[in-house]
């Protein structure tokens, strides 16, 4: 395959993982995507911050974000269920342990810097998504690991999206269904306000400023009931 004179770049997610990852470099290389806000050795230039994300976007990215959240890429991304085990066995199987480990990283979840490998396969993903890079892989990272605690609590994620969704923004939607959630969302990036577009700047400043929130609302909302 070629830079220059074709329409489409080969699809990562078709290859092994290690070879997925450098691929997914390799496009991300010659495309140059944004990078993601808050990560290691990466920061939102001036003009990506301006940049604007509208609520439509939004909702349908999300909705992406989460399909790769619950189910993951077969041979590239693994799915929740898939995560949940992989805490269990570094533990033992002790569930309050697995929560405690993950529930210290939620917080963190813009600002802990990830493998250069799973962001190379992220990469590969979240463009779908059709969200700016900058605001995406954030999104991403805070979805997947609250879909992990809510399965280390015992519960079926995707039977639990909208709780999920909402509970990654530090509000509470159960019960009402997913595009309640994704309207509460997106609320909260929009601080509090009813925005039909905003910058993706203030928007994923937004999403920092709720980790101490999400943190809260997963325990208080995946806690009851719990197996």
């Amino acid at each position: 395959w070629r830079w220059r004179g074709v329409t489409a770049f080969p699809n990562p997610l078709q290859y092994p993982p290690r070879e997925a990852a450098q691929v997914a470099l390799c496009i991300h290389n010659m495309s140059a995507p944004q990078p993601a806000a808050g990560a290691e050795g990466a920061e939102m230039s001036e003009e990506e911050a301006k940049q604007t994300v509208t609520e439509e976007t939004f909702r349908k990215g999300m909705a992406v974000l989460m399909r790769y959240v619950l189910h993951g890429v077969k041979g590239s991304l693994h799915s929740v269920r898939s995560l949940r085990n992989k805490q269990f066995a570094k533990v033992e199987g002790d569930q309050d342990k697995a929560i405690a480990r993950l529930s210290g990283k939620l917080e963190g979840t813009i600002r802990t810097g990830v493998t250069d490998e799973l962001k190379a396969v992220a990469l590969a993903c979240v463009p779908g998504a059709g969200l700016p890079m900058a605001l995406a892989l954030p999104l991403w990272l805070r979805l997947r690991r609250v879909g992990v605690l809510c399965e280390c609590y015992g519960h079926d994620a995707k039977e639990k999206e909208e709780a999920v969704v909402s509970c990654a923004f530090g509000v509470y939607a159960a019960g009402h269904g997913l595009d309640h959630a994704l309207g509460l969302a997106w609320r909260v990036v929009c601080s509090g306000s009813v925005m039909r577009y905003l910058p993706v700047g203030s928007a994923v400043t937004a999403l920092s400023d709720s980790e101490g929130k999400a943190a809260k609302a997963v325990e208080e909302s995946f806690a009851a009931g719990r197996r």
